[in-house]
């Protein structure tokens, strides 16, 4: 059976995080998943929806060269997946 813990933790310097020992059962094995939200995005701060699109778009498009397009990628690799059926 899964449990589930949702905790919020801070990322101490050097990028350590911290499980209080109190969370887990003593001997148990552990999946951890780590979910790193932008600060500035957070489930308690309502933005009109234009605003968080733009925020969201700026933070993809720090990994995404520009000029370079997701969605033509996407088609690329569909239209490649069709060829080979």
């Amino acid at each position: 059976m899964i449990q589930a813990i949702r905790r919020m933790v801070k990322i101490k310097s050097g990028g350590r995080i911290e499980i209080p020992a109190s969370e887990l059962n003593e001997g148990m094995d552990a999946e951890v998943i780590v979910l790193v939200q932008e600060p500035a995005l957070t489930e308690n701060q309502e933005l009109p929806m234009q605003e968080a699109i733009a925020r969201v778009q700026a933070m993809v498009r720090r990994h995404i060269p520009e000029g370079y397009s997701l969605s033509e990628e996407l088609i690329r690799e569909r239209r490649a997946e069709s060829e080979r059926e």
